[in-house]
């Protein structure tokens, strides 16, 4: 399966809750832009999984403490504000997955530590996929 634009909206108002009521078609294809791999307008398996690896670590560098290592990207919620030193940091980890996708395998050292011990466990994946199965209707 695939997420289609609605369904990674659903998935954008639930990471947002509490710091937006609403997203524009604009933002949903934006964000689906910065994973769309093959830029076919959806979000395959293995694209949701650097999805949710980009919003993870977003949510670290964006405010302490780290997100749990286990649970649902969809519970994960964005805080409103931070520091403007980790928000620096995040726009240039955001500029460097727009630039490739695969940024953040590629350079670890953009990531905290325990951030890097939850993407190579052996049940991320799996957690990752569950959740995409959810969100695919």
């Amino acid at each position: 399966g695939t997420l289609t634009p609605e369904e990674v909206a659903q998935l954008m108002l639930e990471l947002c809750r509490g710091n937006a009521t609403t997203v524009t078609h604009q933002q949903v294809m934006q964000f689906i832009s910065l994973f769309d791999s093959n830029r076919d307008g959806v979000i395959s398996r293995r694209e949701y999984i650097e999805l949710v690896k980009f919003v993870l670590a977003a949510a670290a560098l964006h405010a302490p403490p780290p997100p749990p290592a286990r649970g649902s990207v969809a519970r994960l919620s964005l805080p409103a504000t931070g520091d403007p030193g980790r928000d620096s940091h995040l726009a240039r980890v955001v500029d460097m997955v727009r630039a490739d996708k695969r940024a953040l395998d590629m350079h670890p050292e953009l990531i905290p530590d325990q951030l890097r011990a939850v993407f190579a466990s052996p049940t991320f994946a799996v957690e990752c996929l569950d959740d995409f199965d959810r969100l695919d209707r």
